[in-house]
């Protein structure tokens, strides 16, 4: 597979998968408990591997990012599956690290999701495997209650920077996506290149600017099918 090829994947995965599979995936709860509550709870207890690679990605993400983790737990009760990680961000923190770390689990295994049906016919194991590689994954990019808390919690404590975090990354995609528009009537060619590079850019400026030094607090991404 070309560079080129990985990073249509990615924007293909960003624009139109992630917003799909995780609609998908909350309905599917929804309606799963509607209209039977004991199929709903076997469902959710078939989605065990999927909440522990929600943790993993949550868990990966914070390492990349230097934050320290805590106690990693999964649980099952009659509930379902649930689990959490502690994390306990560093002094001073970005919006753009909160957000990649507490969505990490979203786009994460949407995209493995996304690449898995891409190789579907290529990989060497049973069809009933991949299924449920499938499957793990689809319950696994779930965004719970805890992860929308937690960035709420970064955006309370530091409410200017993330504001400037996002305008440094929303300016560039608005420059490309006027690019877009402008090209075809000057006659310029379009370059899936000039989108990655115009968000990578962003996302790079946002992260490097840093503001406000906060206490150390603890706190929870969870998961939970």
């Amino acid at each position: 597979m070309t560079l080129d090829a990985v990073i249509l994947l990615c924007l293909v995965d960003a624009l139109v998968c992630i917003p799909f599979f995780l609609i998908a995936s909350l309905g599917l709860k929804a309606i799963a408990q509607r209209v039977n509550k004991n199929a709903a709870k076997l469902l959710e207890y078939l989605g065990f591997p999927g909440v522990v690679l929600h943790e993993l990605c949550h868990s990966l993400m914070c390492r990349l990012f230097g934050i320290p983790v805590g106690e990693h737990r999964i649980e099952v009760n009659h509930l379902g599956v649930t689990g959490s990680v502690e994390a306990e961000p560093e002094q001073v923190h970005t919006f753009t690290a909160g957000f990649l770390v507490c969505f990490a689990p979203l786009y994460l295994l949407s995209l493995t999701l996304l690449l898995l049906l891409v190789w579907w016919p290529l990989l060497p194991i049973h069809w009933a495997l991949k299924l449920y590689l499938a499957y793990s994954f689809f319950i696994g990019l779930r965004v719970s209650g805890d992860d929308v808390r937690f960035l709420a919690d970064v955006a309370r404590r530091m409410p200017q920077q993330a504001l400037l975090e996002i305008g440094l990354i929303l300016l560039p995609v608005a420059l490309v996506i006027i690019y877009i528009m402008v090209a075809p009537l000057m006659g310029f060619g379009f370059s899936i290149w000039i989108f990655a590079i115009s968000l990578v850019g962003g996302t790079i400026l946002s992260s490097i600017i840093w503001s406000y030094k906060q206490p150390r607090q603890r706190d929870v991404l969870g998961s939970s099918t």
